[in-house]
């Protein structure tokens, strides 16, 4: 029999305890928490996202280009300008299409020459924005475990 000790209202009181499991009677807690860790859903945050599908819609104001994906909140852009070519490299992320290795649409809109979306290596996804005049303005919009958005609209 062993004793266990509570504290209550201050005063310290002692209880029996009947039953105490012997060590070597317990699981093996590595191999469980392992075990548990390799149920988790949240993806590892060192692979790569893979963006399963592409889509161009035409707005009002602009266009939306949509990467399909489960994991947009991870999909950061780096943006840069040269000319009239807006350029967005997403780091960690795959392009896995079903039927191409690019997707491109040329004139979707007045004013936009033409987007690409293209595997640049391994890890980088490159999006590409061409305009007849003055560099596009994007805007980003996620919707969890569903898709990036980025809005591109002219001055």
């Amino acid at each position: 029999m062993g004793l266990f000790s509570v504290l209550t209202a201050g005063q310290a009181s002692v209880q029996a305890i009947d039953k105490i499991p012997e060590l070597n009677r317990r699981e093996n807690l590595t191999v469980n928490t392992k075990h548990w860790l390799s149920q988790l859903s949240t993806p590892d945050a060192k692979s790569p996202v893979q963006v399963k599908k592409v889509n161009l819609k035409v707005t009002k104001t602009g266009i939306e280009v949509i990467l399909e994906t489960n994991q947009g909140e991870r999909l950061q852009p780096n943006t840069r300008s040269e000319g009239n070519t807006l350029i967005l490299d997403i780091l960690n992320s795959q392009l896995v299409l079903p039927n191409a290795q690019e997707f491109r649409s040329d004139q979707p809109v007045a004013g936009i020459t033409s987007v690409t979306v293209t595997q640049v290596d391994g890890n980088i996804i490159r999006v590409t924005v061409i305009a007849d005049a003055g560099v596009p303005k994007v805007e980003l919009f996620d919707i969890p475990n569903e898709a990036l958005i980025f809005g591109f609209t002219l001055h």
